[in-house]
């Protein structure tokens, strides 16, 4: 069984099949938890930090929902964001 966040979704190749990876908030923090390293983040902040950490374009485009405001934790994204799975 697979969930889609938006229908975002990489396809992984694996043995012959191929498998649908969903963007999840573990992978979203992974990208962007050095956004609030010294205090808020903005979309852009959130935005620099996936490209910098070479995020996939899926992760990408998840953040790019995110309204033009401050962010003062990670924790804020999720009221954006609160269709993304936690974990796959």
């Amino acid at each position: 069984m697979s969930r889609t966040v938006q229908g975002r979704f990489t396809p992984i190749e694996l043995s012959g099949e191929t498998v649908q990876q969903t963007v999840t908030r573990i992978e979203l923090v992974d990208h962007v938890e050095s956004a609030f390293a010294a205090g808020p983040a903005t979309r852009s902040d959130l935005l620099a930090a996936a490209a910098a950490s070479h995020a996939r374009p899926e992760v990408i485009e998840v953040l790019q929902r995110l309204s033009d405001i401050q962010y003062r934790t990670v924790r804020d994204l999720w009221k954006e964001l609160s269709d993304v799975p936690v974990g796959a």
